[in-house]
């Protein structure tokens, strides 16, 4: 019984002093009224209004960017996947020691993923602009796939060069691993 008690007093304590600033804040609140209208300066609404703008073409303009970048990098992703795959199989003709005559069409079929590649990006970039650094940075890995096409090609002619097809392997893996850490 005590414990309802204090409950119940506790409850009537706490509904008195809710009414009691409930009252309070009502007789603080404005008791004089003004005659006149409220006008607005015109200066702020047009500064605001100027500002609002600003900042919504700014949010459109960078998600256009965005969306730009996610497509080259949706190209590039593609393209560097297939090439790849492509080096990959070369890589595993030669592992296994196979003839020229075997290895050949992984060669063919490696420049012809990288050259393809290269002008899938380049394509991507040239239909979405999108921001100088990340546009060099994809502009590289195009032109160093073009590069290393050309040597793969050169070495299955049989006219490669060591010194260039390695200059053309490190330049493509660099500009590839930038092209990866400039998508997200």
């Amino acid at each position: 019984m005590k414990r309802v008690m204090g409950t119940l007093e506790r409850t009537i304590g706490t509904l008195l002093a809710v009414t009691a600033v409930g009252a309070s804040l009502a007789a603080v609140g404005c008791t004089t009224v003004i005659d006149g209208q409220g006008v607005a300066n015109e200066a702020d609404v047009t500064a605001y209004r100027s500002s609002v703008a600003a900042s919504s073409a700014a949010a459109a303009t960078s998600a256009q960017a965005a969306s730009r970048q996610n497509t080259v990098c949706s190209a590039f992703f593609s393209a560097a996947v297939e090439a790849s795959f492509k080096l990959e199989t070369v890589k595993q003709r030669l592992n296994e020691h196979a003839s020229a005559e075997a290895t050949l069409p992984a060669i063919t079929d490696a420049a012809t993923a990288l050259n393809a590649a290269a002008k899938q990006v380049g394509d991507a970039l040239s239909a979405a602009p999108t921001p100088a650094a990340f546009t060099s940075t994809l502009n590289e890995y195009s032109q160093a796939a073009t590069a290393f096409a050309t040597q793969w090609t050169n070495l299955g002619q049989g006219t490669g060069n060591e010194d260039d097809f390695m200059s053309a392997q490190d330049r493509y893996f660099t500009a590839k691993d930038a092209a990866l850490a400039a998508c997200p």
